[in-house]
């Protein structure tokens, strides 16, 4: 700040304050992990809503078409999770 008296002085420029501008709407980390325990329950929920209607509609197919799907779905999670072989001779 300079005297009103003072006329050959400049204002100081104010200068902008680098990084992203405060919001005023930032959480606590309680809140924060309060939201990431609402949202993991939620995908549990719509996994388990997703498995009661595959279920549902296996019941309606005959025995042997379900076993059929669930040989070529154990065959497909075998040759995704084939364990790694170690390096040591």
């Amino acid at each position: 700040m300079k005297q009103p008296e003072d006329t050959k002085t400049l204002e100081l420029l104010l200068l902008k304050r680098r990084g992203r501008p405060s919001t005023g709407k930032a959480k606590t980390p309680a809140q924060r992990q309060q939201a990431y325990r609402i949202r993991q329950s939620v995908k549990v929920d719509n996994f388990q809503l997703a498995a009661a209607d595959l279920l549902l509609a296996w019941s309606e197919l005959p025995d042997e078409v379900v076993r059929k799907l669930l040989a070529k779905f154990k065959r497909a999670v075998k040759a995704v999770c084939v364990p790694k072989r170690s390096s040591a001779p």
